[in-house]
């Protein structure tokens, strides 16, 4: 067997004589190991030592039974989820002067995403600052950064994001799109959630396009859907919810159906005026003449222009109307016109 070498070791600073020593290899491949240990255990001293020795920047965690979660992931990605924002603000430092990549190898996302999963707002700034890494995650398709950021629940940066692209003449274009509704697929912070209704780069109101869920529901129908009662008064009191195309059967079923009563009590108290179609007055005057329901004739006749409900949801034209359909509406009108309608037949026919 030979004799243990005998390299000075860049982590113990002595001659271990352990051969298999990750830092005491020789030439860049000892220096790299020395940074993603310095990386690991947030020894800043040995970082730098290992940078001045030639380590490379961008050097990857080999993979080995005791350390396999560490696998491929660079020394700036360890020493920010390591939670060691010394070392990692010293790489950040680093890769200002060299314009090194620190991509994380297996799932190329951009490297500022691990200081927002880190919710670190001093790492978040620093790499904003460095052209490199803001042009790299700016150009990410698949999440944007403010995505990330309303994901992982930390309003300091989505505050910081927001105010960087609401100045004028900024620099910084990164795209808000879907910021509300990753919100409030998760467990929403209301605080969150009124900062990006508060900003005029967010779209509050529309779909997102493709006709799956969430992707075809409005942030408002996702909150009643999920019975976020705070959140849905906030958006109600946008200016541009009233008198628009929404349908309040629509929302009060997304919340009934999933039995969230407090929204549904809600929306059903609000003074916004839902129009009826003159075409669907027309088939429910004739379907409560047919019923012989005085109540709801007089109803529908005396307040076509104003009922505060609308029936797409309940009435569907190409199936007809039928009394199953009209349920949904006597329901609504019940709540808002008590007075009127007296008679359960509509229920029994």
């Amino acid at each position: 067997m030979d004799p243990p070498q005998q390299v000075q070791c860049l982590v113990a600073r002595k001659s271990c004589g352990y051969r298999e020593c990750p830092a005491t290899q020789p030439g860049e491949a000892r220096s790299s190991r020395a940074l993603t240990f310095a990386a690991i255990k947030g020894r800043l001293s040995v970082a730098k030592k290992a940078v001045e020795a030639g380590a490379s920047l961008d050097c990857v965690a080999e993979v080995t039974p005791q350390r396999a979660k560490f696998a491929y992931r660079t020394p700036l990605h360890l020493a920010i989820h390591g939670d060691h924002p010394e070392v990692a603000a010293y790489l950040i430092e680093c890769g200002a002067r060299t314009s090194r990549n620190f991509t994380r190898i297996q799932d190329k996302e951009p490297a500022i995403f691990s200081a927002i999963e880190a919710k670190s707002l001093h790492l978040t700034e620093l790499m904003l600052n460095n052209e490199h890494f803001y042009t790299e995650a700016k150009n990410y398709s698949e999440v944007t950064i403010i995505q990330k950021a309303v994901e992982h629940g930390s309003f300091p940066i989505v505050n910081h994001l927001l105010n960087l692209i609401e100045k004028p003449e900024s620099r910084y274009t990164f795209s808000t799109r879907g910021a509300l509704k990753r919100a409030l697929m998760r467990s929403p912070s209301l605080e969150i959630v009124t900062r990006l209704t508060q900003s005029e780069r967010v779209d509050v109101y529309s779909p997102s396009p493709g006709n799956e869920w969430p992707s075809s529901y409005t942030p408002l129908e996702i909150a009643c859907q999920r019975g976020y009662l705070d959140i849905v008064k906030l958006l109600l009191k946008k200016e541009k919810f009233a008198g628009s195309s929404l349908s309040l059967s629509r929302l009060l079923n997304l919340a009934a159906d999933n039995d969230h009563d407090d929204v549904a009590e809600y929306l059903l108290q609000q003074d916004v005026k839902w129009q009826l179609s003159a075409q669907i007055i027309g088939k429910v005057k004739s379907l409560a003449c047919k019923m012989r329901n005085r109540d709801l004739f007089t109803l529908i006749k005396t307040s076509s222009g104003m009922i505060a409900c609308s029936t797409d949801y309940w009435i569907d034209p190409a199936r007809g109307l039928d009394w199953r359909n009209l349920q949904g509406l006597v329901y609504l009108l019940r709540e808002r016109f008590q007075s009127f309608l007296a008679g359960p037949n509509i229920y029994t026919h």
